[in-house]
C-alpha cells in the first residue's frame, strides 16, 4: 500500500488510468487502524476525504500535489476502531468486529448551508452468537452526523438511535 496513490484519474484521451501523487499519510499508514476504505466529496474548490478509520480530515486540491490533514473531526459517540493486523476466526467474529466497532461511513458537503455531514458508525454492545449481526452490519440501529463548518470546525453532532430504516 505504501507505493499505491489514494486516487487515479481517468485520461480519455489516451484511453488510461493514471496515478495520482497523493498517498495515505505514513502516520496513518503505519497504525495498527490502517484500512484503505475512505469517502470524499469535492466543495467546489477541494477534495475532502474522510478515512473510515481516523478521526481526521484530510484534504487536497484538484492537483493532487499535496494532502493537508486537518484538525480531528471526531464523533462524541466514537468507540474505538477495529484494529486490522487481527484476521477474524471466521465470518462470525468478522460480523462481530464490524458491528461493534465505529467506522466513518461518508462525507457530504452542503453548498447551500456551506457545511459538511460527516457520518459515523459508532457501533455498539453486542454478543458474538447474536442473531442479528447480518442484521445489524447492513442495517445499523445508530447512525450519527457530524456537522463540520466550511473550515471543519465541529459545529455539532446527532444521532439517529433506534434506527429502523437504514
Amino acid at each position: 500500500m505504501k507505493d499505491a496513490p489514494i486516487f487515479y484519474s481517468f485520461d480519455i484521451s489516451k484511453n488510461k488510468f493514471e496515478r495520482e501523487n497523493l498517498y495515505f499519510p505514513t502516520e496513518y499508514l503505519n497504525s495498527e487502524y490502517f484500512n484503505n476504505e475512505f469517502s470524499y466529496c469535492f466543495d467546489g474548490k477541494n477534495i475532502v476525504i474522510s478515512p473510515s478509520h481516523s478521526n481526521d480530515i484530510w484534504i487536497t486540491d484538484l492537483s493532487f500535489k499535496s494532502l493537508k490533514i486537518s484538525k480531528e473531526a471526531k464523533s462524541d459517540n466514537f468507540r474505538k476502531f477495529l484494529v486490522t493486523g487481527k484476521r477474524p476466526k471466521d465470518m462470525q467474529e468478522a460480523l462481530h468486529n464490524k458491528c461493534t466497532n465505529s467506522y466513518y461511513y461518508g462525507i457530504y458537503y452542503d453548498k447551500y448551508k456551506e457545511v459538511y455531514y460527516r457520518v459515523l458508525m459508532p457501533g455498539r454492545d453486542m454478543k458474538i452468537n447474536d442473531k442479528n449481526l447480518v442484521n445489524e452490519d447492513t442495517f445499523p440501529k445508530t447512525i450519527c452526523i457530524i456537522i463540520l463548518d466550511k473550515s471543519l470546525n465541529k459545529i455539532g453532532e446527532t444521532c439517529f438511535e433506534d434506527n429502523e430504516f437504514t
